[in-house]
């Protein structure tokens, strides 16, 4: 009897031990880094100080500390980009190219994030979300900025291609689709406000506060001038070596992203309509932004 339940124990964990190691799996690693970012696994109580190249893994959440940024590269050539006083979990994360599937959830608890998703994956279940207090951004291939102003508020910004955007309650109802260079916010319990145009200063500094630079000679050129911006200010940044493979994927993820404007637009989508620029909407949003930072000096 006792043999025969040492059997079935054995058994039981060379069935499960497969399926533990998989979840341990890295799904992406730090390419850039600047200041402090924490990382903290599922079920631990502690955090841990990331450095360059340290894993990421299913379940974990990460936070920033003050004017720190950190830069992951995934398993999928997905980009994030994590501005400071930002806090995010890894809820769900499977990835097989085999299957042409990608299903990625996570939660943005607080803070600002640049996801850069470049590839699109048409199998069963695929999906790429980001969850906040208000707010549930899907997309398959894109570039957009997800900012938790605060646990009432989020504003989405689309850079190239589209996003579906909707109420994080479901009783709520109501979406929005947002295409490249359009805006919106999602308050507690309401729909998505109807996308507007976003303008240059309510999104430059949105972009410097979730991007680390790479050499000037890296960076593409929609993004250099920023960078340039950013360099003169005499901010230190630490990136992964650009001959290193993930410091060589961030970059081609990066070249990737001005492209994809053009492609995965469904032709049954209606055209959005520009709005007027002294749209009601466009008033509400502009002051919870920050003001656009001052130019370098001569």
């Amino acid at each position: 009897m006792i043999r025969r339940l040492l059997i079935f124990i054995i058994f039981f964990w060379c069935c499960l031990l497969p399926d533990v190691l998989w979840a341990q799996e890295p799904i992406g690693s730090v390419s850039a880094l600047k200041g402090q970012a924490l990382d903290r696994h599922q079920k631990a109580t502690e955090w841990l100080a990331m450095k360059l190249t340290d894993p990421l893994i299913l379940n974990d959440t990460v936070q920033t500390k003050e004017a720190s940024k950190v830069e992951f590269l995934m398993d999928d050539d997905s980009l994030l980009s994590l501005g400071e006083n930002t806090q995010l979990l890894i809820n769900e994360h499977v990835y097989l190219p085999e299957k042409d599937r990608r299903s990625s959830v996570f939660s943005l608890v607080s803070g600002k994030v640049r996801a850069i998703v470049g590839k699109t994956f048409t199998g069963e279940g695929s999906r790429f979300q980001i969850e906040t207090p208000t707010a549930v951004i899907s997309t398959r291939g894109t570039d957009f900025l997800t900012w938790v102003v605060n646990p009432q508020l989020t504003i989405v910004i689309v850079l190239s291609g589209e996003v579906l955007v909707k109420n994080i309650l479901a009783e709520v109802g109501g979406e929005q689709i947002l295409r490249e260079n359009y805006m919106t916010e999602i308050s507690l319990g309401k729909h998505p406000a109807p996308p507007i145009l976003a303008p240059p200063d309510q999104k430059a500094p949105l972009l410097q506060d979730t991007q680390i630079s790479k050499q000037l000679a890296e960076t593409p050129p929609a993004e250099k001038a920023l960078s340039e911006e950013v360099t003169a200010k005499g901010e230190e940044l630490v990136t992964s070596p650009a001959e290193g493979e993930a410091g060589q994927a961030a970059t081609a993820i990066r070249d990737i992203a001005s492209s994809l404007g053009a492609r995965d637009k469904p032709a049954d989508l209606p055209p959005i309509p520009q709005q007027p620029t002294d749209n009601p909407k466009a008033g509400s949003l502009k002051p919870v932004l920050p003001p656009p930072p001052p130019p370098p000096p001569p």
